[in-house]
């Protein structure tokens, strides 16, 4: 009998453990937050959050129907505690987002795993003449975070201007399963997706599975806001100083980029990048290109496509870097590479050889 009781304690203690390790859960709609009705709820969302950070980390749930960020959520515990958060959809759970063009609409910082999934985000269904048509400078600005996924999430018709991105990074990355439809991050300097990294301690993303097109549907509603001119969907870029290393990593792989940008990827300053299973469609301007590496240790492209241009362009613009091609195709209008007297590049199974 002795035994027993002693048994029972300690299961009772590894269920109390096992609850602290992984936190509290908030679901939003029984915060009396009202979906639909088209007025801010960053209030009720943002105490939410505060919540489960200073309950030691947890999970907010987001119901069904569209709720709406006017206001900038600071996402980060007090006193630099780092913790775990989860932030996830329950069925169609949509996150309109209108907080100007200098806002910020989730400022992620000091914690240890961030997690988004099952999303959408939305901006304003507004042509590009309307004062909100520019939805937010940043969607997510995610800093001083050790390792963020973002998976099974949507973004639709949401813009940013130049020098703003949909999501700017500069944590250990991997975003899985999402979709990037109708989207403006304006030309030269705007980005779907930024990364970068301001120590020599380099910070590596995973793209994967995903797709980035200039047109997007969502519901029965047609969201685009790419009449205004795309710079890139992705730029990663690595600030370095004086005895620090390029050491950080950018893989991007079974992903589909059409050609609503003037670059599908952009690279600065990094150490290795890996592309592999990509079909990237190629903006017919005069700026447009497939890819453009600078500076980059090693580069591998393989079992690539490069897509339909609307006039001839290079598949990419190649500088200062060391890079290799597996596999790597063209179709119309789409020409081989141009590169410095500092590239290296070598072709296996390439119609560029």
């Amino acid at each position: 009998m002795k035994k027993a009781l002693v048994s029972c304690s300690l299961l009772v203690f590894v269920l109390l453990t096992t609850q602290t390790v992984f936190g509290i859960t908030i679901d939003l709609s029984e915060r009396k937050m009202t979906v639909n009705d088209g007025r801010d709820d960053s209030a009720i969302v943002q105490k939410a959050i505060t919540d489960v950070l200073a309950g030691g980390g947890g999970t907010v749930i987001f119901p069904p129907g569209v709720t709406d960020i006017n206001t900038g959520i600071a996402v980060a515990p007090e006193y630099y505690k780092p913790v775990n958060l989860i932030l996830k959809g329950d069925g169609g759970s949509v996150i309109r987002i209108s907080v100007g063009s200098k806002g910020t609409a989730f400022g992620f910082g000091n914690l240890n795993q961030l997690k988004i999934a099952n999303l959408v985000f939305t901006g304003k269904n507004v042509p590009i003449g309307n004062p909100e048509f520019i939805d937010a400078r940043y969607v997510f600005f995610i800093g001083y975070v050790a390792v963020t996924t973002i998976q099974e999430t949507s973004f639709f018709g949401i813009a940013v201007p130049s020098g703003g991105s949909i999501i700017q990074a500069a944590t250990n990355l991997t975003v899985d399963n999402c979709q990037f439809e109708g989207l403006n991050a304006a030309y030269p300097d705007g980005a779907v997706i930024g990364l970068d990294c301001c120590t020599s301690h380099g910070q590596n993303a995973t793209i994967s599975h995903s797709t980035f097109v200039d047109y997007g549907f969502f519901g029965d509603q047609y969201y685009s806001k790419t009449p205004a001119f795309t710079a890139n969907w992705i730029k990663a870029k690595q600030v370095y100083y004086l005895g620090s290393t390029i050491n950080q990593r950018l893989t991007v792989e079974d992903t589909f980029f059409d050609e609503g940008a003037a670059v599908a990827i952009n690279a600065q300053n990094i150490g290795a990048v890996i592309l592999r299973g990509l079909k990237i469609n190629i903006n017919g301007t005069a700026y447009g290109t497939g890819l453009k590496l600078d500076n980059i240790a090693r580069a591998r492209i393989e079992d690539t496509v490069f897509g339909y241009a609307a006039g001839p362009r290079p598949l990419g613009i190649l500088s200062k870097s060391n890079v290799q091609m597996i596999g790597v195709t063209r179709t119309q209008g789409v020409q081989c590479p141009t590169m410095d007297a500092q590239t290296t590049i070598n072709w296996t199974l390439s119609d560029c050889e």
